[in-house]
């Protein structure tokens, strides 16, 4: 009898459990997303669908695994060390610690430009705390105390609205003008919050507060979730069937005009204002996603810039046809950085003479202006659109070196002691008659460079340096490999002309063809970039001890030593190059960029 007894016991206990579960996963599936409690109008939005699933990913990509480095151990423990002691500070002032804070977020953090119908828009923030109640009670306890102190002098006041209470602070004062003119104002009127289930929503005012509560059950017809362009966005640049760790929307045309109108600006001028500029209407919105430790990927992004079919106007100056953009064989295996896009030059050139007509009421007016202009006795006898536009045909690369540490640079500057090497090329139609326009240019008293003669070419030595370096000298313009070509370092130019790179082709590289295989064969751009060539310089600089000076000019008493940081090689093996490409899609044009995971062909 006492068995059985017991054996029913540990049943019902066992369903028990059960139903507790079943209870506790009901409530986690039943947490409204933040795009259910918004209303349609929503001009920018991001949101971190799931806080803690963000932080157990980032732990898993390459860059989070470097807090694991045995040879960056001591590094960290200085690093530690300094985030106690601010821990300790901030306690001191808030009555929570860091890893307090930290801990707040835990299922979906959003925050959105919104407006309500007749109301003007406003920001709000929504905060899924999970079990950090008491932490954000204290927070808003100090928040409180701040708001309504002296130094601010907000009014405080409290209403119920669905059951409740929404807090909010009314900023009555202005501080005085720096001349006495009028007041400054303040970047909001009103700050408000409500705390809700295991939320605390923060807005600008208090109607746009209102305006969640009455979504709150997730039911509302009438949601930000429900507009087909935020959905477009959303689904068509995630990954797969996986929740992105985040996803942005923005829609600038909309924010611009609601902007306007808050402004007092009537729906006449609105109209008026975007009519100016045709085809601008047609832009919709422009959103993506960002993901980490997914599939293959170590990081991806897509964004989706959704435009209505067929563009017009001024969108038509962003008219990039699919081609195959492989690295030119001139595109060596030292460069750090490769960006290739094809430019429907013409397309482009013939919007600006159209907007130029429209703005001026006068068709035909800008080519009349571009002949007059090369028929100028006193100019260089150039015509724009023929000598030079006619020739391009839309291919453009742009090629960064590694950055370079100038050793003979100021000690004392830390930018003067980097040099990034850039080159950019644009294909041409007739390597000759750029020639011609480049020897029309030079012979202008105006024209600052130096020409000399180098393998069969002419060379225009310019003063211009790199990133950050000289600008005394260094740059370089000419023609070379069927390019119209401007560097930062001449070399760069003269390695083109002479075709004898030791180091082979960009694109016979592992590192490339193992990107390049998760890239469209026709694209419109390309890019690729090999982060530990751009990132070496800058680390070595981290080392030294000019920069160790640096550091204790910002914190005297610092415990890191940037000395004890190992040698680059110890880091590079979580520095995985990255990789991007543009396409034309049927509602405008999908940008991916991407890095892999270590063992991902």
């Amino acid at each position: 009898m006492n068995a059985s007894f017991a054996i029913r016991a540990k049943l019902a206990l066992a369903a028990a459990l059960v139903g507790l579960l079943s209870a506790l996963h009901a409530r986690a599936a039943d947490k409204v997303p933040a795009e259910r409690l918004l209303p349609p109008n929503v001009y920018a939005y991001v949101t971190f669908p799931d806080v803690s699933d963000l932080k157990n990913r980032w732990e898993d990509t390459l860059i989070g695994q470097l807090r694991q480095e045995k040879e960056l151990a001591e590094f960290w423990r200085g690093v530690d060390a300094e985030l106690e002691k601010l821990s300790r500070q901030v306690e001191e002032r808030l009555g929570v610690s860091l890893s307090e804070i930290a801990a707040i977020p835990d299922g979906e953090l959003a925050i959105a430009f919104a407006q309500e119908p007749g109301k003007k828009p406003a920001l709000v923030a929504l905060l899924d705390f999970g079990d950090s109640e008491e932490t954000v009670d204290k927070l808003l306890k100090r928040a409180e105390e701040a708001l309504v102190g002296d130094e601010v002098g907000a009014t405080r006041s409290v209403r119920e609205f669905e059951d409740t209470r929404i807090v909010a602070y009314a900023f009555n004062r202005d501080d005085d003008g720096d001349n006495g003119d009028a007041p400054a104002e303040k970047p909001f009127r009103q700050l408000a919050y409500f705390v809700r289930d295991s939320y605390l929503i923060l807005g600008s005012d208090t109607a746009i507060l209102e305006s969640v509560l009455t979504r709150w059950s997730g039911d509302h017809d009438r949601t930000f979730g429900g507009n087909n362009v935020w959905q477009t966005v959303r689904d068509r640049t995630k990954h797969e069937d996986h929740t992105p760790v985040l996803t942005w929307y923005l829609n600038p045309m909309d924010m611009v005009k609601a902007a306007l109108s808050a402004a007092g600006q009537g729906n006449p001028q609105v109209a008026f204002f975007f009519g100016l500029i045709p085809g601008l209407n047609k832009f919709k919105a422009v959103g993506g996603s960002f993901d980490m430790a997914v599939g293959d990927y170590d990081s991806i992004s897509r964004t989706l810039i959704y435009v209505d079919l067929p563009a017009e106007g001024v969108l038509n100056l962003f008219q990039f046809p699919t081609d195959d953009l492989t690295p030119p064989k001139w595109v060596t295996a030292e460069t750090a950085s490769y960006t290739a896009l094809n430019w429907d030059v013409e397309s482009a050139y013939n919007t600006v003479a159209g907007l130029y007509d429209t703005f001026t009421f006068n068709p035909g007016a800008f080519n009349k202006m571009v002949d007059e202009a090369a028929e100028d006795p006193d100019g260089p006898g150039v015509h724009p659109k023929k000598d030079l536009v006619d020739q391009l045909t839309g291919r453009l690369y742009v090629l960064g070196l590694p950055v370079q540490i100038d050793a003979e640079a100021d000690d004392e500057d830390d930018l003067a002691a980097l040099n990034q090497r850039m080159l950019l090329a644009a294909s041409v139609r007739d390597p000759g008659k750029i020639r011609d326009l480049l020897k029309k240019l030079a012979a202008n008293p105006a024209f600052p460079g130096e020409t000399r003669e180098f393998r069969g070419e002419t060379i225009y030595d310019l003063p211009i340096g790199g990133l950050f370096g000289d600008d005394s000298a260094g740059g370089g313009l000419g023609v070379a490999q069927g390019a119209l070509v401007l560097t930062t370092d001449v070399t760069l130019l003269e390695q083109m002309l002479r075709g004898d790179s030791d180091a082979g082709p960009l694109s016979e590289t592992e590192e490339y063809r193992r990107v390049v295989r998760r890239i469209p064969a026709q694209t419109s751009m390309m890019n690729f970039e090999r982060t530990d060539a751009q990132l070496e310089a800058l680390y070595e600089l981290g080392r030294s001890e000019m920069a160790q000076d640096g550091l204790r000019d910002v914190l005297p008493d610092a415990e890191i030593d940037l000395s004890k940081l190992p040698p680059f090689e110890a880091i590079r093996k979580y520095l995985a190059p990255t990789a991007g490409y543009a396409v034309p899609d049927r509602d405008g044009a999908l940008m991916v960029s991407f890095s892999l995971r270590r063992q991902a062909d």
